[in-house]
């Protein structure tokens, strides 16, 4: 009997078998928000200004225009203050609060969200 015992590949580590998620946005399945980001900042900004493969890209939401995507209406904080662009507060009250307060909240108050945020919303 050989050193074959059909299992060719079975010693990889398992970064090997996982595809690297920071390549030009290659790898994920829907589109993010600071990919896309950077990819316009790219185009904005010219290749030495945008943000490399790896770097952290800060964002903020902006309002758009209705039917838009998240990872479109994402923008660099920087370019927001400087064009006076307004900020899509109201991504923030539902998605930053409302619903990890309702996750937070629902085991033990019934009727959550009607209790909270009847009489503010």
């Amino acid at each position: 009997m050989g050193d074959d015992d059909g299992s060719e590949g079975a010693n990889r580590s398992e970064d090997e078998k996982k595809p690297d998620p920071k390549k030009d946005g290659k790898e994920y399945k829907s589109k993010q928000a600071h990919v896309e980001l950077a990819k316009k900042m790219k185009k904005r900004d010219g290749e030495g200004n945008s943000p490399g493969v790896g770097d952290r890209v800060a964002y903020v939401m902006v309002k758009g225009t209705k039917g838009s995507r998240n990872y479109e209406n994402s923008e660099d904080p920087k370019f927001v203050l400087d064009n006076d662009l307004e900020i899509d507060t109201n991504y923030y009250l539902e998605n930053q609060i409302k619903k990890p307060l309702i996750r937070i909240f629902s085991p033990i108050i019934e009727n959550c969200e009607k209790e909270l945020f009847s009489k503010i919303i």
